[in-house]
């Protein structure tokens, strides 16, 4: 879509945190989204772990890098509901996915949209046992109303796993970059989801 203007720290260090309160509200309304504060988005914005979007002058796109451990979850990804449908997703991880290829990144979603994206990145869907341990916990955060379960282990929107039931699922994905780097196979993604 033309006229998004998109913004790092790099690009644009002195962003409000008036901008970060209304993306943080904004993503609480979201039911594939974990509410983040305004304060932890503008503390990833200046860390240089985070992009954001503008048009006519308001903020209408989000996505940040969550530190793990070692690794980073790419995830926060938000657009203005009327501007959906219109590849801003892809503008946008095309021009912040490359400043991070050196990172361990993951990608989590619920969202079959979400997963469509992901396939332009040529991201690698993974059971997500295949993550080291420490990681894993670190991103199995949902609450227990979504996931079914008190216990991460047992949570039952995990792709392909023996508890898996319902009618939404959690997938795992990778940056290629990190497929690589853990010797995974990068045709592994289900394609039955890829369409």
């Amino acid at each position: 879509m033309d006229g998004i203007q998109f913004y790092t720290v790099a690009t644009k260090p002195n962003v409000g945190m008036e901008v970060f309160k209304r993306v943080a509200q904004a993503t609480c309304d979201e039911p594939h989204l974990l509410a983040t504060s305004a304060e932890d988005l503008l503390t990833r914005y200046n860390n240089g772990l985070s992009m954001l979007g503008f048009w006519e002058g308001d903020v209408v796109f989000h996505t940040c890098l969550t530190p793990l451990l070692t690794w980073f979850e790419l995830g926060g990804t938000w657009t203005r509901a009327d501007l959906r449908g219109k590849k801003i997703n892809q503008a946008a991880y095309k021009r912040f996915l490359p400043g991070h290829a050196h990172r361990n990144i993951l990608v989590t979603t619920t969202s079959i949209q979400a997963l469509r994206v992901g396939t332009h990145f040529s991201f690698v869907v993974i059971p997500r046992t295949w993550l080291p341990p420490a990681e894993l916990a670190a991103t199995c955060i949902c609450s227990a109303q979504k996931t079914g379960s008190m216990e991460p282990s047992s949570c039952t929107l995990a792709w392909r796993e023996p508890q898996q039931r319902g009618p939404m699922t959690c997938y795992v994905r990778v940056t290629p970059e990190t497929a690589q780097r853990m010797g995974w196979e990068a045709n592994w993604v289900d394609r039955h989801t890829a369409a």
